[in-house]
């Protein structure tokens, strides 16, 4: 099991195997690291409770220096979201530290296949074969 620290752009192990990731996120420490605990128990004070296609997300992505101005947290689309990161982290992966950047944000192309949730046997069959999208 991996897991992405968007702070610093990287990819870390932390477990082996779902089981023991689910046995190793029960301990205090690691429930605050990987999951931000107490930020997602402030925020849902704040009334910021995603749902399972949301995320937490800021203005300015937290792997850049100026996250640490004023960065008022807001719901995001979990999707266009975590894409968005993935560009972000892209541009800059090869940088070093402390590197001064300018950013180039494009809008991804519309998502054209089923809701990610969606699992109706027509939206799986529309996933498989684009031609058999369900009609009406």
């Amino acid at each position: 099991m991996l897991r992405l620290e968007v702070a610093v752009a990287r990819l870390r192990k932390v477990a082996d195997s779902e089981a023991e990731f689910r046995d190793l996120a029960q301990t205090g420490k690691n429930c605050e690291e990987w999951f931000a605990e107490a930020d997602a128990k402030a925020a849902a004070g704040r009334g910021l409770i995603p749902n399972a296609d949301q995320c937490i997300g800021f203005s300015v992505p937290l792997v850049l220096a100026e996250s640490a101005t004023p960065n008022p947290p807001y719901m995001a689309g979990l999707y266009e979201h975590v894409s968005v990161l993935g560009d972000v982290n892209r541009q800059i992966a090869h940088l070093p530290d402390g590197t001064t950047v300018r950013l180039q944000l494009k809008r991804a192309p519309p998502y054209v296949g089923p809701a990610p949730c969606d699992r109706s046997k027509d939206a799986i069959a529309a996933s498989r074969s684009p031609s058999r999208l369900p009609l009406g």
